[in-house]
């Protein structure tokens, strides 16, 4: 999904046979530091999403023109699991994070 004005992008995927979350959290850090220059990486706040255990990191990163803020989250199901992302520019305006917000607190993750 992308918000009209492109500020911010959120993808939801569940890779078949995927590892664990530390595995697959660690996957996508390595993915996205081949893409972008990354810039900083912490930890995520560790709150659940869907109701499910959910590993996380926040990554401030810069691609050629834009600097990003990115959410990667690895939830894990009982029999799968999922990864999340959700990328926002540097100047999203307040009301693309509170709808990222609002779409991250709807997901329904089954499985």
């Amino acid at each position: 999904m992308r918000s009209p004005d492109s500020a911010m992008a959120i993808a939801v995927v569940a890779p078949p046979q995927a590892p664990g979350n530390a595995r697959l959290l660690r996957s996508a850090a390595s993915e996205l530091r081949r893409r972008y220059r990354v810039e900083r990486a912490g930890p995520g706040d560790g709150r659940k999403l869907a109701g499910l255990p959910t590993s996380s990191i926040v990554v401030t990163a810069r691609s050629r023109r834009t600097r990003l803020r990115v959410l990667v989250a690895a939830v894990q199901g009982r029999r799968r699991a999922w990864l999340v992302e959700v990328f926002f520019s540097a100047g999203a305006p307040t009301a693309r994070l509170a709808e990222g917000q609002v779409a991250l607190n709807s997901l329904r993750l089954r499985g």
